[in-house]
């Protein structure tokens, strides 16, 4: 970043912006059309998985407690058999999944953060584990090892809890913001002593980024923390209830925080970045962004919380935007001239087919929010029907809530940890 951290985001956030509007509206062209013959084949087959994997984990934790690998080696065969048989992702895609160290990664993650903050939640981890996964998927990205880092640890703790307590309606605006103002002197290195516990876990995990990559030699590391801390505070401008496209730069905001975000992720991962590595990992922050956005539409309607897909909704279907999104996403991952050794390429097919799913169920869980006709053809390209992805995810969350309850004394996400170290 040369130094000006400031400058070489608003470049990057400049140059998507106008990708943005030049990115056709049309609807994409997607690599596979489903029948519906095969999509209730490949329900009946997601409902015998997630029955047998239900009944493993449902068993006493004493029980699995006597022989891990057993069982741990039992539900990764199930999640493999989801991988290659439902989803069809391919044997590449199930080899980095299951075997090229994200398992491993999660197990040591679960278990570091369990050790940090004995009384952190559940949700806050598997939270959390979604930026492991990303920055694992850069570890692959850019040739390296899929490994558990300090870094990749602290900045995936930093956010929830920073993330949690800016977007909590129970914090005032005023506190948010000197809150923000002391953890930016933490991030240029300037002394500043903690006045909450909540205050000393950020400030260790400072720490532990700063233990790994020293200010002198990645002064790359730091600027790329300070962007993504100058992106949320703008962000919470959105907070500020209902705007109109015209009262706030809504899209702007947006990019910045996600692709400042994902770029931090890239610099913690490697320590330095080639422009041509900058501009991938920022384009990617911004899809995963408004990925969520259009996952969070309906909440952050009903709380006021101002993104690209809440500011029109109830207005406008998210027809045009959703196919905006996903023509971006496929434009940004086929066309990357930066990473092209067999592994990588594998693992951008499966952030392609990934991302895919994601922003098809998306929409199918905000059904409300779009066309009629639009959902009937969209429908098509998913490998589920959009009653059982809708049924899936409340299935889902409700069996994993009963789950949350039951193991009070050994939380779920242990459980999981011990599956996946085996």
């Amino acid at each position: 970043m040369n130094g000006n951290y400031q400058k070489r985001t608003d470049e990057l956030k400049s140059g998507f912006l106008k990708e943005w509007w030049d990115t056709s509206a049309e609807f994409p062209a997607f690599d596979r059309v489903y029948s519906r013959e095969s999509q209730k084949s490949a329900e009946r087959k997601m409902d015998l998985i997630v029955d047998q994997m239900l009944a493993e984990v449902k068993v006493n934790p004493g029980s699995i407690q006597k022989d891990y690998s057993a069982w741990g080696s039992r539900m990764r065969n199930l999640l493999g058999i989801i991988f290659d048989d439902v989803l069809e992702l391919g044997r590449g895609s199930t080899e980095i999944l299951l075997r090229g160290g994200y398992c491993k990664v999660t197990s040591d993650f679960i278990d570091k953060a369990r050790s940090f903050d004995p009384s952190i939640k559940t949700a806050d981890i598997l939270q959390a584990m979604r930026n492991i996964w990303i920055m694992n998927c850069i570890q692959v990205l850019s040739g390296r090892e899929v490994e558990f880092t300090p870094a990749l640890f602290a900045y995936s703790m930093l956010y929830p809890y920073t993330d949690n307590f800016l977007d909590s309606v129970d914090v005032s605006l005023g506190e948010k913001l000197r809150y923000a103002e002391r953890f930016k002197l933490i991030l240029e290195g300037k002394p500043v002593e903690s006045k909450s516990p909540f205050e000393v876990k950020i400030f260790r995990l400072v720490g532990m980024i700063e233990s790994q990559y020293g200010r002198d030699g990645f002064p790359q590391v730091y600027e790329s923390l300070l962007a993504i801390h100058d992106a949320q505070q703008k962000s919470l401008n959105q907070q500020s209830g209902l705007l109109s496209p015209y009262e706030s730069d809504i899209p702007g905001v947006s990019f910045g925080k996600g692709g400042s975000s994902v770029l931090a992720d890239a610099f913690l991962v490697n320590g330095h970045l080639s422009d041509a590595q900058e501009r991938f990992m920022f384009g990617f922050g911004i899809f995963l962004q408004l990925a969520d956005d259009a996952q969070d539409v309906g909440i952050d309607f009903k709380n006021r919380h101002m993104t690209m897909f809440s500011q029109i909704a109830g207005k406008w279907n998210l027809d045009s935007v959703m196919n905006k999104l996903l023509n971006f996403m496929f434009s940004l991952i086929d066309y990357d001239k930066c990473f092209n050794s067999s592994r990588m390429i594998e693992q951008k097919r499966l952030i392609r087919s990934g991302c895919t799913l994601l922003l098809i169920s998306a929409a199918a869980n905000n059904t409300p929010k779009y066309g009629k006709s639009y959902l009937k053809k969209l429908e098509k390209h998913s490998p589920f029907s959009f009653d059982y992805l809708r049924r899936l995810y409340k299935r889902a969350g409700k069996e994993f809530n009963i789950l949350f309850e039951k193991n009070d004394t050994v939380p779920i996400d242990s459980i999981i940890a011990r599956a996946l170290s085996v």
